[in-house]
């Protein structure tokens, strides 16, 4: 795996368990309403820790797994 493709999965990972299966988590107050413009909360669905990332970073599978799945390359 190369330096960005490692960086790319990681970041759609847990940082504590490295579960690759997380969802968007709800804002919880105003202050977090606002900081949403530049970070988003997220949750593991399976440690269920909650952390956020800068919102222009994708939380999208890498392109292989599109393929397998059949979504595009047709």
């Amino acid at each position: 795996m190369d330096r960005s493709s490692e960086r790319a999965h990681h970041l759609r990972t847990c940082p504590r368990c490295g579960s690759p299966d997380l969802i968007r988590s709800h804002r919880r107050n105003p202050l977090e309403r606002v900081a949403g413009l530049v970070i988003l909360p997220w949750r593991c669905q399976d440690c269920y820790l909650r952390f956020f990332r800068p919102r222009w970073l994708r939380m999208i599978p890498p392109e292989d797994e599109f393929l397998e799945s059949g979504q595009i390359g047709r």
